[in-house]
């Protein structure tokens, strides 16, 4: 649509010095201008004349009702951008429906990037802004367009209105400028110049005062009375108005003095003309069957005739509004009826074999031509569809008589998934009928294609899974044997619709397998990278939901691109290849991996506008934020999930409410936890997936069980475990078996308990489960401890330790076996252990992190003050010189043995408890804890005590204290003449 992004050329344009200078010192001191006044007052002759003759460089941008779908928006705008950005300036996003619910951030990102592309400074003028209504999204497009605008550049607003809503913004950012109806107004001089240009030689000053006083300072009333300069120069009365009942009105100069002196030969062409909402010299030509076409076109043009003229490979015309509305108003009062609807129809005709099937719509509507309406419909609909226009789709079938859709299937269809994002209940009823009727015609493709639709539909509203089961028999039976003769992209879509079905709602259905292992073969053979991500998401899931992690994380692994590709080509990863590695993280129980991606797809989501998948990302974070008792980061991401919430009414809030349930419990609040647990729970239900009712009851019983409501705890587990049985999932089991062994021991059967973390273990280590959601580390803490302790599944025990960052249960008392990130040993030696490997300290650079190490232990380890340790290490230091060392050092250490092995806090260092283990401290606690004359006390003691504390430090004064009292203490407990073991050492 040339003339919609290009800007109209007036041939013999006056020039208006004092508005050009307002707009250059708008250009300088502003970055929006908002132009408005009533119809004729000279707006976009204003502003392309300015453009033209101060050479600014500009995209004309021209509003009409078709922009109310801001994707139409986006997808002209985007093609005129082209012409502006350089080759090789970052894509612009397009615009997806889905984007819609999010519409300022999508519009944010969308004109950062056209800005930061953008080589030079450039004008964008929005012309005929008051086409849009009050409500329209666009406004809020603009809005955002003109808060993203850089200095140096500039966005022109033209308008009817003095105060469209965008401008409300600027006007507060105090960067606006507004040429109203009072400057627009003509001066006597511009009225001179104009008359003179417009071929009036020499007017007297009486004439150009009666020009001036009569038209008002209206630029389009002073064009009609040049029309009659004769009239004028007698004095006539040509009081003007707009529709005013006192003197003549607009429409009744058009019909004097421009209509009725054109040839009559050339009524019957301005008429047909302007049927069409843009005209082309062969448009017109071929519509009204006459070469004069171009000859009036021109000369209207020539003469400033309510005509203007838009530059291109082609050119276009346009009439100005008012005088096409008065052009349309005589076409009515002198053709019938019928004959006004068969010219409308030549006209769409013109427009269609023109590649203009956009403008033939309203043609189309206007002469009530349903069927041809309909047919134009359904060859633009696909175009549409892939451009993002769902609205558009939905606007144009909104303009055909119900019985016209309901009795055409693929109407039907076209107007089910363009409701697929705005309404997807619509969409579902509208498909179900679309199958219904290609069923009865045996359309193959037709019933495929509403088929998978409406399956979309059903999964997109996320409520009531268990719809799919019917469909899946019913493609079973209708169409499984003849799904190869179905187009490839056709085949695909159905092959996801089965997965999708099938691993949500029938996980043994006996054709599961071969579904996941033809999406298997769709991925790998598919070379289009931005299919990939999304292809990837959904076997991913279907391993998720069947408890196969390591297979999850398989699928994960496969090329995110086309092998075949350079590097420098292969395409950036996207937000839903974030999802992907953020959710086998979660479940492989991969904390930095997890956060990491989740942080990287919410940045990468901000970059392209696309913030559907932000409560996903906001769910997974609060998941293993939760999960690794990390409180303030979770409560960070609950927050924000909250904030989304709000714009996004139905969003699933599944894990969203099991999170929060937990974080509610851990901060006192039992009840409420318990409320927030059993919505998730009854969500599950409703939504009918089994696997996420079994996780939810599992969940909710152990929640119950930390209440005190035992009872009815054992009850939800049995649930749960039932679910998971009857869709064999190992991971449900493994997770009943684990809480089943919790409670056994909070109730005393210490057998029971033994017995099903046994069996529980054992199916974490055939499986390789890191990761179960409702683990509180305390649970899971206990859990492995005893494992430890009674010897069960060791190895795969201390890996899942590790994995998940645990402390040992404090009422544990052989805490040495735990597999601690760090061991320090200072008894008889000093030696620091990190992930097994003994540290060698040979650099100079070593000694004084470890001696502070050293000195850290010696004062007892825990909070002790950075004033204290520097004393201790630079006694003789002067000013702040010793803490400015202390720093230092604590860098450095943090370096050698990790971040999360000493905290700070208020100015004291703490070692992290959980992180390190200490033998001096352990030696300390088993002193205190057990009785002197037991044997393997004993033994443990006398193992732990091998010389004394930081042997080789004698002359450390912070050392001798601790040292001295480990010696007494130990030669007490080893020399109590009560006990045989000791005389005999």
């Amino acid at each position: 649509m040339l003339a919609k992004t290009s800007r109209p050329r007036l041939s013999a344009v006056y020039q208006r010095s004092r508005l050009f200078d307002q707009l250059d010192m708008a250009w300088r001191k502003h970055s929006v201008t908002l132009a408005h006044g009533p119809p004729g007052a000279g707006k976009t002759t204003l502003v392309s004349s300015y453009i033209e003759f101060r050479n600014r460089p500009c995209l004309w941008y021209q509003v009409d009702s078709g922009d109310e779908d801001v994707a139409t928006f986006f997808h002209y705008f985007g093609s005129a951008a082209k012409e502006h950005l350089p080759v090789d300036a970052t894509p612009l996003p397009d615009f997806d429906p889905g984007t819609a619910a999010d519409l300022v951030r999508f519009s944010r990102q969308y004109f950062r990037k056209f800005y930061a592309g953008l080589k030079s400074p450039l004008v964008v003028v929005l012309d005929n802004y008051q086409e849009l209504a009050d409500a329209s999204p666009l406004h809020t497009v603009v809005q955002v367009a003109c808060e993203e605008i850089p200095e140096g550049y500039h966005i022109v607003i033209a308008s009817r209105e003095a105060c469209p809503p965008p401008i409300a913004s600027a006007r507060f950012r105090q960067a606006l400028t507004v040429i109203g109806a009072d400057d627009l107004v003509l001066t006597h001089e511009e009225t001179c110049g104009i008359a003179e240009l417009q071929g009036m030689k020499q007017p007297s000053p009486a004439t150009t005062l009666a020009l001036h006083a009569r038209s008002a300072g209206w630029m389009m009333g002073l064009m009609l009375m040049l029309e009659r300069a004769d009239g004028i120069r007698n004095d006539s009365d040509l009081s003007l108005s707009l529709g005013d009942d006192q003197g003549e009105s607009v429409f009744d100069y058009f019909g004097v003095e421009v209509f009725k002196k054109l040839d009559t030969t050339c009524h019957d062409l301005l008429l047909q003309s302007a049927l069409l909402p843009k005209m082309t010299i062969p448009r017109v030509t071929q519509l009204t069957g006459t070469p004069k076409a171009g000859e009036l076109l021109r000369e209207l043009l020539r003469r400033n005739h309510f005509i203007t003229r838009h530059a291109g490979k082609e050119a276009a015309y346009q009439f100005h509004p008012l005088f096409r509305e008065f052009l349309l108003e005589q076409a009515m009062a002198r053709y019938s009826k019928d004959a006004l609807e068969l010219k409308y129809c030549r006209a769409a005709e013109v427009l269609i074999t023109d590649g203009d099937n956009e403008g033939a719509i309203g043609l189309l509507e206007q002469a009530g031509n349903w069927r041809r309406l309909a047919e134009v419909i359904l060859a633009t609909a696909s175009t549409l569809k892939a451009q993002g226009r769902d609205a558009t789709l939905v606007a144009w079938m909104e303009k055909l008589p119900a019985d016209v859709i309901d009795t055409d299937p693929w109407l039907l269809y076209w107007h089910g998934s363009s409701k697929a994002f705005s309404d997807p209940a619509a969409s579902q009823a509208i498909l179900e009928n679309a199958y219904r009727q290609f069923r009865m015609m045996d359309d193959l493709v037709g019933m495929a294609m509403s088929w998978a639709g409406l399956m979309g539909a059903i999964f997109n509203m996320y409520q009531n899974l268990r719809q799919m089961d019917a469909w899946v028999e019913e493609f079973s039976e209708r169409l499984i044997g003849r799904l190869e003769l179905l187009p490839h992209d056709l085949q695909v879509a159905v092959t996801v619709a089965f997965v999708i079905a099938l691993s949500f709602r029938q996980p043994l259905h006996p054709d599961l397998l071969y579904w996941r292992e033809r999406l298997r073969k769709v991925l790998e053979s598919e070379t289009r990278a931005a299919n990939r991500p999304l292809l990837r998401h959904h076997l991913v899931t279907h391993h998720i939901l069947r408890g196969q992690h390591a297979e999850a994380e398989s699928v994960l692994s496969m090329l995110y691109y086309a092998t075949n590709l350079p590097s420098a080509e292969r395409p950036p990863r996207t937000p839903v290849d974030y999802i992907n590695e953020a959710a086998v993280a979660l479940h492989t129980g991969m904390k930095e991996r997890c956060l990491r991606a989740v942080h990287d797809g919410l940045r990468v989501a901000e970059g392209t506008g696309d913030r559907r998948l932000d409560s996903v990302f906001l769910q997974l974070g609060a998941a293993m934020s939760l999960n690794r008792g990390d409180l303030g980061q979770t409560d960070e991401f609950l927050a924000a999930f909250e904030r989304l919430a709000e714009s996004m009414p139905f969003v699933d809030r599944g894990a969203y409410y099991a999170v929060a349930a937990w974080r509610k419990f851990y901060a006192g609040e039992p009840a409420l936890a318990l409320h927030l647990l059993g919505r998730a729970v009854a969500a599950s239900e409703a939504r009918g997936a089994p696997y996420y009712i079994a996780v939810d009851n599992l969940g909710f019983g152990l929640l119950l069980h930390l209440c005190g409501r035992k009872s009815e705890a054992l009850l939800c587990l049995k649930m749960g475990r039932r679910l998971g049985a009857s869709i064999k999932n190992a991971l449900i089991e493994y997770a009943y078996q684990l809480f089943s062994a919790f409670i056994a021991l909070d109730t005393g059967g210490k057998n029971h308990a033994l017995y099903h973390l046994a069996t529980g273990m054992r199916l974490g280590q055939q499986h390789g489960y890191m990761h179960f959601f409702f683990f509180p580390p305390r649970v899971i803490s206990k859990l492995c401890s005893i494992a430890l302790g009674a010897g069960i599944e060791t190895e795969y025990v201390r890996i899942l330790i590790e994995r998940n960052e645990l402390s040992p249960d404090p009422s544990w008392r052989d805490a040495e076996s735990w597999p601690w990130p760090i061991r320090i040993y200072t008894l008889g030696r000093f030696s620091v252990v990190k992930q097994g490997t003994a540290l060698q300290f040979s650099g100079k650079a070593q000694k004084k992190p470890l001696e502070l190490l050293k000195v850290l232990i010696a004062l007892g380890g825990r909070d002790v003050s950075e004033a204290r340790l520097a004393d201790a290490l630079w006694p003789d230091a002067e000013g702040d010189a010793a803490s400015q060392a202390l720093a230092t050092n604590l860098f450095r250490l943090r370096k050698l043995i990790g971040e999360q092995a000493i905290r700070r806090q208020e100015n004291r260092l703490t070692i992290n408890p959980t992180f390190c283990w200490v033998d001096c401290w352990a030696f300390e606690r088993l002193s205190r804890e057990s009785p002197g004359d037991s044997q393997r006390c004993l033994e443990k003691l006398r193992k732990f005590y091998q010389g004394p504390f930081l042997d080789g430090t004698d002359d450390a004064p912070w050392a001798q204290s601790m040292r001295e009292r480990l010696k007494a203490r130990f030669a007490r407990l080893t020399q109590n003449p009560g006990n045989s073991s000791g005389k005999r050492s």
